[in-house]
């Protein structure tokens, strides 16, 4: 049951002292240690060089220089180390066993008889599915704002500032560069224009402006209330005016018509973000001070992960 190569036979452990006068009249001595730990299998060497000057004024160099190879191991196939390996790689065994079962799971309900399933009965199959990608969701927010939180915080601004701003300007300025190519995208190329199949309208298109789109984007880094921010964002609409309160029929051209705002349900995720990278900021910058809040986010992380 032995994986790979058995470890060799320890070293013979040694150590050797020598010296030699250099023209100053400065005395060097070398001692070299080898030691090998069976536990772990590696080797260490560790070298110490003292050289010293002829006269008390002078200092006193000490140069230690350790080196640590890793040798081959044994892999025992005894049932504590079984039982160890699977420990360590328990969540991916679970993940392939899941996938895989879920697989074979619904080939055999989908082959199982020969009529069709109906759509209350696939809604009992994937029930647990249901609930499972529910609590997913919830730790959404719980797992991004802590997360951002803690690993901004434990910055130290004072002595990696640079590093620092830059990582988070970088991040900043990724998210905010895909989100505009992402709306200019769609405003120039309208997918799926040209085809209605299977397209059911459920209202008039709404009038948009690449403009007002970059504004939202901007008013929704910065929400009001980050509660809201949790379910709701902010996008402008343009209020087409009635025909009853025109002096004539003719409607006045857009850049006169009213401008509202309008509440989609739909996470605000710029929002969070940009809070939790300020809070992030302003905790580190605390110091003591915001340690406990910064503790928590810590174990927020850890038991949202």
């Amino acid at each position: 049951c032995d994986r790979g190569l058995a470890s060799p036979p320890p070293p013979p452990r040694h150590s050797g002292t020598t010296s030699n006068s250099s023209n100053g009249g400065s005395v060097s001595s070398g001692k070299q240690t080898v030691v090998w730990s069976p536990a772990d299998g590696r080797t260490t060497t560790t070298t110490t060089t003292t050289t010293t000057a002829p006269t008390s004024a002078s200092p006193v160099i000490t140069t230690t220089t350790t080196t640590t190879t890793a040798m081959s191991r044994k892999f025992s196939c005894s049932p504590k180390a079984i039982k160890e390996l699977i420990h360590a790689n328990l969540l991916p065994i679970l993940t392939v066993s899941g996938v895989t079962g879920g697989a074979v799971l619904g080939l055999i309900l989908r082959y199982s008889r020969e009529e069709h399933w109906t759509k209350r009965e696939v809604m009992y199959v994937g029930y647990i599915g249901e609930l499972f990608l529910r609590a997913l969701k919830a730790l959404i927010i719980p797992l991004i704002v802590s997360s951002l939180v803690s690993a901004i915080g434990s910055l130290d601004l004072s002595l990696s500032k640079k590093i620092g701003l830059r990582a988070i300007a970088y991040y900043m300025t990724t998210t905010v560069l895909a989100v505009i190519l992402g709306i200019i995208l769609v405003v120039s190329i309208h997918p799926g224009k040209g085809s209605d199949e299977g397209i059911k309208k459920a209202g008039e298109a709404r009038d948009v402006y690449t403009p007002d789109l970059l504004m939202d984007l901007l008013r929704n880094l910065f929400p009001p209330n980050l509660i809201q921010a949790c379910f709701e964002t902010h996008k402008t609409i343009i209020i087409q005016p009635k025909l009853k309160d025109l002096e004539n029929d003719t409607l006045p051209p857009k850049a006169e018509w009213e401008l509202g705002t309008e509440h989609t349900r739909a996470l605000n995720i710029m929002g969070l973000v940009s809070f939790a990278t300020l809070l992030g900021l302003a905790l580190s910058t605390l110091g003591a001070k915001g340690k406990p809040l910064l503790d928590f986010f810590h174990s927020l992380s850890d038991a949202s992960m």
